[in-house]
């Protein structure tokens, strides 16, 4: 999977939905062996694709921010991971309302 990115990577345009899908799917792997910090860059690469094809706080941008700022806070990048979340905490109250916890 790596390689294949790399490649993507290299050669294709950011908002490629190949890349995108295998990103998504390199990030899938990573969370599956509990690789954390290759698991953020993946989710980071992730978001910075949806917040360029979706409109601002669609519900698919806010969940993969949240997953994103979950695996910076056990990285121990608590103030990114906050900031992370202010970004998109309109879009939570949304989805969750302003009572979930």
């Amino acid at each position: 999977i790596n390689e294949a990115l790399a490649l993507q990577r290299e050669y294709l345009d950011p908002l490629n939905l190949s890349r995108y899908k295998t990103e998504a799917l390199a990030l899938g792997h990573a969370m599956l062996l509990g690789n954390v910090p290759a698991s953020a860059e993946h989710a980071r690469k992730v978001c910075e694709f949806l917040e360029a094809a979706l409109p601002p706080l669609h519900p698919l941008v806010v969940l993969q921010a949240m997953t994103l700022a979950e695996l910076l806070q056990e990285m121990g990048s608590n103030r990114e991971a906050v900031e992370t979340m202010k970004g998109v905490l309109p879009g939570l109250m949304v989805l969750y309302g302003e009572n979930h916890e």
